[in-house]
């Protein structure tokens, strides 16, 4: 991806819900990007007196600095795939957008989600109930998208 595809795989998980920071880096990252990024990028996740809006903020720093060589070659996020094809070029757009921030990227990723129809949104991960399942028995029900 020739986007901040590690923002993007964040937010991918977040579009529903307050951003909140997951605890590792998305699959083929560490393959992907350079020892001393990783390990800055893992350095950022740790760090418990970081709020999520500055760990992503720090984070979109470390990437925005990056080559685009080497951001071509982070895998895409999971949900690309899930678009059609013209909202999958318009996301990438986005991605690749620097004078944006993370959270105006977000923002941005998230009207053109919400603009297409509800069959073609992709489906949060683990399902419908998204990554932590149902709500439980008796439970107030958790939001969907």
């Amino acid at each position: 991806m020739k986007g901040l595809a590690v923002v993007v795989a964040v937010m991918s998980l977040a579009l529903a819900q307050p951003p909140r920071m997951p605890k590792g880096l998305p699959p083929g990252f560490k393959e992907a990007l350079p020892a001393d990024v990783v390990r800055k990028l893992e350095q950022i996740h740790e760090n418990t007196s970081l709020t999520p809006e500055q760990q992503f903020d720090q984070i979109d720093k470390i990437m925005s600095a990056l080559p685009p060589s080497v951001l071509a070659k982070l895998p895409p996020p999971p949900f690309l795939s899930q678009l059609p094809a013209d909202a999958r070029a318009k996301v990438e757009a986005v991605h690749r957008d620097t004078s944006l921030s993370w959270k105006q990227r977000h923002e941005k990723i998230r009207a053109i989600i919400e603009a297409l129809p509800e069959n073609l949104r992709p489906r949060p991960p683990g399902g419908p109930h998204g990554p932590h399942g149902p709500p439980p028995p008796g439970g107030p029900p958790r939001r969907r998208i």
